[in-house]
């Protein structure tokens, strides 16, 4: 097997802008010194403020892409993102984890674009068949809360069975805070409230495949959450700048 370069391996969809999916993520690792595969589930036509249209990547064909890569490859890290439905997600975690049991998959269960566009409205029980098989999950606060209607019941189910980084936790008018939540403590990552902060794209694309290339590098979750959520602020500086010196 290869397994001394690509090592990792992106899953998620194709934004032609490059603002989000699995363009962002790869510019991430890229940066990062990261190498990785990359397997398209969606291809959409949409532009930097407004979602057209998304086509499916068909099951079968993602399967045939991640055999061929899991036959020649040791993937160590993996980082999935939008995805059709349970049944594509449980497909290719159970792909994933038999080819390498100590596998690290970092998922983001989007259920919306920036743009507009409402995707499967994941819930926990879709995927508690194999929620210990997932290493990580980075939902927003609004994506957790749609996850379950018993929000203590359902953060007390996951942190049993994987850990749980739910982004933008806290905002108030300086500070906004993410929160990594373990089975037995919980960790605090606070940064300045950008006031344009709503209006860059990508971010959660950005701050999962972050944390896939620090966990690659072999930090542990807690300083590969910190690691992942400084680069982003210097990310969502870096537009802001490029903002203004446009306008």
């Amino acid at each position: 097997m290869q397994g001394t370069e690509h090592n990792s391996l992106l899953i998620g969809g194709l934004d032609p802008t490059g603002g989000a999916g699995i363009l962002a993520d790869h510019s991430v690792c890229q940066k990062m010194g990261v190498k990785p595969f990359t397997i398209l589930t969606a291809d959409t036509i949409q532009s930097n403020d407004r979602f057209y249209a998304i086509r499916w990547s068909h099951p079968e064909w993602i399967k045939e892409q991640l055999r061929l890569i899991l036959k020649s490859n040791i993937i160590q890290v993996a980082k999935i993102g939008i995805i059709e439905n349970p049944a594509v997600l449980y497909m290719v975690v159970e792909m994933l984890k038999a080819a390498n049991p100590q596998i690290k998959i970092v998922w983001d269960p989007i259920r919306a674009s920036t743009s507009g566009q409402t995707f499967y409205p994941w819930r926990i029980k879709d995927v508690d068949a194999f929620l210990s098989d997932i290493y990580l999950i980075t939902p927003n606060k609004k994506e957790f809360l749609q996850l379950t209607s018993g929000v203590d019941e359902a953060l007390q189910f996951i942190r049993a069975h994987t850990y749980v980084l739910i982004k933008s936790y806290d905002i108030d008018s300086v500070e906004v805070t993410d929160i990594l939540f373990t089975s037995t403590a919980s960790h605090r990552y606070t940064y300045p409230l950008n006031p344009h902060h709503e209006q860059v794209r990508g971010t959660g694309c950005r701050l999962a495949s972050g944390i896939l290339c620090a966990l690659l590098k072999k930090h542990e979750l807690q300083e590969a959450c910190s690691i992942a959520g400084k680069a982003l602020q210097e990310y969502k500086q870096s537009i802001q700048e490029l903002k203004q010196q446009v306008t």
